[in-house]
């Protein structure tokens, strides 16, 4: 929780908190003093933390979508900074920190003194040399930190700290205080689920480590499964939630068909979800409560011109009660398509009046005839005709002449030149632009009579082809790159990956398209590497040896050469060395190797002079001895010369130099491997004679 030091009404009213209602007023009111439940303007949510507005005094919470919030009772804020020596203080809605020397900040450290002085927290270490204990190790205080010092041996009792979110282990120490030994380092993991913790499934949190500590951590893919498929199942902050989906989705539960947007499926949400065609055509589909029904049309309603007959002087109208009835309409006329009578409406009946005989109609000089027939014009220029015979409708038949050689006369009196077939290419039978129709036969075997062309050239994708007027039936193949279904469809004679290839192609790793090889699409190639689109190579486990799962160089990779595929081993003196994979399937048996001479087995591993512990034959940490260990450095111990690089072993140090002078040593506490003066007074090689001791200075005295 942040600390708050000193905030005025004005600042308050700039946050969140304007929407509890503060604000300045003619009576100087602070605007937080009464109100207990406040709206949240609108704000939707869907957990509470969603209306979080950053003040400690308040409370926050979630209601069907909505956000509202309520003044904290006053005293000590709901939420506090553990460890920070303060306190978080409501009045009125606001917060201010005081002091609080029992809220000590907790390090977790058994070497410190936690306290509070005057609200300031402080970790002091205590005092060195204190005992201390880790789990089932122990130590020592040094510098506010517990050093448990171990050995390859001890390292499973001094180490274990009894805490399943650490890793434990003894590390080689170069302090003087570890004297060779090793130190105890508990590694604090993060990001694994607490070994042994109870988890509770749904609550959108998981007992995870978290630098070494068990923590109560959000897990927002632990979702509450409610088992209502008109509800969301998520996590938002670390809280479960299951609000609704939203209105219209699909569901099938409860013999409903779609959400209603509060979390149950349902029949309709609107009336336009109903089926319009489950009701008559006097009645429409409502939805009530979720369900289908229907409600009549008033009485009246014209039903749609689709539903009524055309001149029949009548209009059909719904009755109020879900059945239909008509009435008169004398607008309803009947269109006789005479122009020699009047069309009108006897009530319901259509009437057809005859004009007079000589009355002019239709165009060019036409009039009605006793009969009530429209006739003429009475020549074949004013009907338009150039040929063929015309009857005037009068009683006249007109000869209007012949077409030019070639031409055809059609039965509107017009000259036309037919169309022609085009062979192989037109085909069935077809107008012959002069009225008339013309057959232009069949197309090839298993080719298709497509508005009289054949489909194999009418530039379109269709039938059995497998590109435009290519493959299938068509005699034409497809050229490279273009699609099909067999070799017999392409000019290469080759079909792979649906296109007409350059090769068969048909290799592991081989493809002919573009995506998958990156080439030109119709030329053969290696699939990309780290890539397997045709799911060719299996993806075997690294302790097979076996392939990746992924393509290389026109094959199934490999794990790599060098891939542990079993693990190593060690017992007594011999160690049983990693088997290793060979980049080609195989795994590889790399067989034993024995301990050097004065080492065993150390966990996996042989000891060794370069394992950071004084073992085997060694004389210090990693050299000297029989073991064929490197020399050991100046202050470094040592039993022989041949032990030091320096060739010198001198009181049980290797030594800069042969020290052989009175009151000389070169295993002086602070001055290991250094040949230093004796101190005054003291004699501890008897070197000096009678009552005599060293001088301090390389002397006698």
């Amino acid at each position: 929780m942040v600390g708050w030091c000193r905030l005025t009404v004005s600042v308050l009213c700039a946050a969140p908190l304007a929407l509890l209602g503060c604000g300045s007023d003619s009576g100087g009111d602070t605007g937080l003093g009464g109100d207990a439940g406040i709206d949240g303007g609108g704000k939707s949510c869907v957990v509470s933390s969603d209306c979080d507005d950053g003040n400690a005094c308040t409370l926050e919470s979630c209601a069907s979508g909505k956000c509202s919030w309520q003044v904290a009772p006053d005293g000590n804020a709901k939420e506090q900074e553990e460890g920070d020596c303060a306190k978080t203080v409501c009045k009125s809605g606001i917060p201010s920190q005081v002091p609080d020397n029992g809220d000590v900040p907790n390090d977790d450290e058994q070497c410190t003194l936690d306290t509070c002085e005057n609200g300031a927290p402080f970790n002091k270490p205590v005092l060195e040399n204190t005992p201390c204990k880790i789990g089932t190790g122990a130590g020592q205080c040094k510098s506010g930190k517990c050093l448990i010092l171990c050995t390859p041996s001890t390292a499973a009792s001094q180490c274990n700290d009894g805490n399943g979110c650490t890793d434990d282990a003894c590390v080689p120490c170069s302090l003087p205080e570890c004297a060779g030994q090793g130190v105890c380092k508990n590694q604090g993991l993060s990001g694994i689920p607490t070994p042994g913790a109870s988890q509770k499934t749904g609550d959108c949190h998981e007992r995870r480590c978290v630098e070494g500590k068990d923590t109560d951590d959000i897990d927002n893919f632990d979702v509450p499964v409610d088992g209502n498929e008109c509800t969301e199942d998520l996590c938002k902050n670390g809280e479960p939630a299951n609000p609704p989906v939203s209105a219209g989705t699909t569901c099938s539960s409860s013999g409903g068909v779609m959400c209603d947007g509060a979390g149950k499926c349902v029949d309709c949400v609107k009336d336009s979800d109903c089926d319009p065609t489950s009701t008559g055509s006097c009645t429409i589909p409502a939805c009530k409560s979720g369900s289908c029904s229907s409600t009549y049309i008033p009485a009246g309603t014209p039903l749609p011109a689709a539903q009524q007959t055309q001149g029949d002087c009548r209009t059909i109208v719904c009755n109020g009660s879900g059945s239909t009835t008509y009435q008169a309409d004398s607008t309803d006329i009947q269109d006789d398509q005479n122009a020699c009578t009047t069309d009108s409406c006897v009530g319901t009946s259509p009437t057809h009046t005859k004009l007079p005989a000589g009355t002019a109609c239709g165009s060019g000089g036409q009039v009605c005839n006793a009969s009530g027939t429209c006739c003429g014009p009475t020549s074949c220029a004013a009907a338009g005709k150039v040929c063929g015979n015309y009857s005037d409708g009068c009683g006249t038949t007109l000869n209007c002449g012949t077409c030019p050689t070639g031409q055809t006369c059609t039965t509107a009196g017009q000259c036309c030149t037919p169309k022609e077939c085009v062979a192989g290419i037109s085909c069935g039978s077809q107008s012959n632009l002069c009225g008339g129709t013309i057959t232009c036969g069949t197309c090839g075997a298993g080719d298709t009579c497509l508005s009289g062309t054949c489909g194999c050239f009418n530039g379109v994708k269709n039938g059995t082809e497998t590109d435009v007027d290519c493959g299938g039936v068509c005699a034409k193949k497809c050229g490279q790159g273009l699609t099909c279904l067999a070799g017999s469809d392409c000019t290469t004679g080759y079909c792979a990956d649906g296109v007409c290839c350059d090769a068969a192609c048909a290799g592991t790793c081989k493809a002919c398209t573009s995506i998958k090889t990156g080439l030109t699409t119709g030329t053969c190639g290696n699939v990309k590497d780290a890539t397997d689109p045709d799911n060719e190579c299996p993806n075997t486990l690294s302790t097979t040896c076996g392939t990746t799962g992924m393509c290389k160089a026109g094959a199934c990779e490999y794990h790599a050469a060098g891939t542990v595929c079993a693990a190593g081993s060690c017992s007594g003196s011999t160690q049983t060395l990693a088997d290793t994979c060979n980049g080609s399937g195989t795994c590889v048996d790399n067989g034993t190797a024995s301990c050097g001479a004065g080492y065993v087995c150390s966990g996996a591993a042989c000891q060794s002079c370069s394992d950071g512990f004084k073992n085997g034959a060694e004389v210090d940490v990693d050299c000297g001895g029989s073991g064929g260990c490197p020399k050991c450095a100046t202050g470094k111990k040592c039993t022989l010369a041949a032990d030091c690089t320096s060739g010198n072993c001198v009181d049980g140090y290797c030594c800069n130099t042969a020290c052989t002078g009175t009151c000389q040593s070169c295993g002086l506490a602070g001055y290991y491997g250094t040949c230093s003066p004796i101190a005054n007074g003291v004699d501890p090689a008897d070197e000096c004679p009678g009552q005599k001791t060293c001088n301090g200075a390389g002397g006698c005295t």
